[in-house]
């Protein structure tokens, strides 16, 4: 593929993402609750610093539970986990990077490969409004909630061809606004230096 081509594909790409609909920047500070797949997870943003946790109950399908939080310094991308159920479980630097931002989702599952997904209608979940999404492919059908104030991917829910349909997550909390501080409190068995 030439350049110009590839440079042509990137920008038709871009201007469908932003086309119909204008979203605000993605908030800073924030509280954003989502589960599915057996799975919670907890995003609390203050501005540069980020709390993950992530609680897997023990289930059929999870045979030990799990809780999990991981500090991040966002600007820096560096980490730190701790487990919450083995305080003698050493804290870790898992690595720099992607912490799993809520607000990438959208990139991630609607836009990963060459089917572009069709508005279809409007909808609330858990009083967000959202424009629902659909993308038809091979294996079955992918609906997709984005919020209409950020663009934050709410909800999906995959069909596979001749099955019923798996909710993959939704979130079930959104609110803009800084977390109390006391979320971001790391235990005195970590040694965090962001």
């Amino acid at each position: 593929m030439s350049r110009s081509l590839a440079f042509l594909s990137l920008l038709c790409l871009a201007s469908w993402t932003t086309a119909g609909a204008q979203y605000q920047p993605a908030p800073t500070h924030y509280t954003i609750v989502n589960a599915g797949g057996g799975q919670t997870q907890h995003f609390y943003r203050d501005g540069d610093r980020v709390l993950v946790d992530l609680n897997m109950p023990k289930s059929d399908e999870q045979p030990v539970a799990i809780h999990m939080r991981t500090i991040v310094d966002v600007p820096s991308t560096k980490q730190q986990s701790w487990d919450l159920l083995k305080a003698s479980v050493p804290c870790n630097s898992p690595r720099k990077g992607d912490w799993g931002d809520p607000f990438g989702l959208w990139q991630q599952m609607a836009l990963d490969d060459s089917v572009t997904p069709t508005a279809i209608g409007q909808d609330t979940v858990n009083g967000m409004a959202t424009t629902v999404f659909e993308k038809r492919e091979k294996p079955g059908t992918v609906k997709l909630w984005r919020d209409t104030t950020y663009g934050l991917l709410v909800k999906a829910v995959m069909t596979p061809t001749g099955a019923q349909p798996i909710e993959m997550f939704e979130t079930k909390e959104f609110r803009v606004g800084a977390p109390m501080a006391s979320v971001f409190t790391v235990p005195k068995r970590c040694v965090w230096k962001p």
